[in-house]
């Protein structure tokens, strides 16, 4: 597995984790989401958006999710710091 799947498997955690009602996202989980983001070779608010509706997607289909699709509000984004002029 290359480091940039690795990277993408780790950005689809956790965002599954930030989406997800049933668990907790701190404010560390939001730091890692953020350097993952950027240190990909993707452009960091496409991965975000992409990364952010693969999760949606995902829980809506699990019934078991607790997930509701039509009350769902997108999150802020986690690119803060990390972020380059340019993608802000």
């Amino acid at each position: 597995m290359t480091g940039e799947m690795k990277r993408r498997d780790k950005i689809r955690s956790l965002t599954m984790h930030m989406i997800d009602p049933k668990q907790e996202f701190t404010t560390t989980h939001r730091h890692q989401l953020s350097e993952e983001i950027m240190g990909s070779n993707l452009a960091g608010r496409h991965l975000e958006k992409v990364a952010i509706s693969e999760a949606v997607e995902e829980l809506s289909a699990d019934e078991d999710s607790g997930f509701d699709v039509e009350g769902f509000i997108p999150p802020q984004s986690v690119i803060t710091e990390h972020s380059t002029p340019e993608e802000k």
